[in-house]
């Protein structure tokens, strides 16, 4: 998982939601100094976790954070809803829609 906030909100959002029970992987860009929507930034991701752009998703709220991850080859969500992007990463990931 990728987010870009303050250390105090990151902290407040990781307790709150319990991010660690669901996502092996958490980074704050915030800390490594680093947009979160950057070029740099997906390299840094793609070459952290030894994998391919093609391997990746990144959703997001906010379309303009989109571009650089799309142009890198990406697969990438527009979040407007849980149930619509639940089924956009089941298509993704070739599995079947509930």
């Amino acid at each position: 998982m990728l987010s870009k906030n303050t250390p105090g909100q990151f902290r407040w959002a990781m307790k709150k939601f319990q991010i660690r029970k669901h996502f092996k992987n958490v980074i704050n860009t915030f800390d490594l100094k680093l947009p979160k929507a950057s070029a740099k930034t997906i390299r840094y991701v793609l070459k952290k976790f030894k994998v391919r752009a093609q391997e990746v998703i990144m959703i997001d709220d906010q379309d303009f954070n989109l571009v650089q991850a799309k142009r890198a080859g990406v697969e990438v969500i527009l979040y407007n809803n849980f149930r619509i992007s639940q089924r956009q990463i089941r298509r993704i990931l070739d599995l079947p829609i509930l």
